[in-house]
């Protein structure tokens, strides 16, 4: 199979050169106009069939122990780089810890508040007056009110030093 430039190149006599052609007008004014010749246009390109199917590649030690480097290496630079991002991830996470931790500290202060405020509403007096009128509870009068002031022989069992 001949190149490109050669199958175009033909002449009408079937020579593929064109130095070898002869001349159309006879007289040298086509020469003039006569494109030079390709390189390799006198080359030509054969296709041999080759069967490897009873080839066998020989084992190559070397590229095996290349090929268990690259992965040994590769290996070893990943796990640099999580090495080396670990605290960075690690600061991210704590972050992320540190502010729900701080959302939950001011729902926990304003639930407090909340608390206090309905507290300071059940203390109130008035709250309990009303509940010791809901209960019949009374005030004492003045002659039932007993006081007590234990001897210090020890019968009541007091925190008080006996001298």
């Amino acid at each position: 199979m001949a190149t490109m430039a050669a199958w175009f190149r033909r002449t009408p006599a079937g020579s593929l050169s064109a130095e070898a052609a002869p001349p159309a007008g006879g007289d040298g004014t086509d020469d003039e106009f006569r494109l030079r010749p390709f390189p390799f246009e006198d080359v030509y390109w054969h296709h041999k069939r080759i069967d490897n199917s009873r080839v066998v590649r020989q084992p190559d030690a070397r590229a095996r122990r290349k090929c268990w480097q690259a992965v040994a290496a590769s290996l070893v630079a990943a796990l640099l780089m999580i090495f080396l991002s670990l605290p960075n991830a690690l600061g991210t996470l704590a972050g992320y810890r540190i502010q729900s931790l701080q959302q939950e500290s001011l729902r926990l202060l304003a639930e407090k508040e909340a608390l206090e405020v309905q507290e300071a509403a059940l203390l109130s007096p008035q709250q309990m007056e009303k509940l010791a009128r809901e209960m019949e509870l009374r005030d004492p009068a003045p002659g039932q009110v007993v006081v007590l002031n234990p001897k210090a022989d020890g019968s009541l069992a007091l925190n008080v030093p006996t001298k």
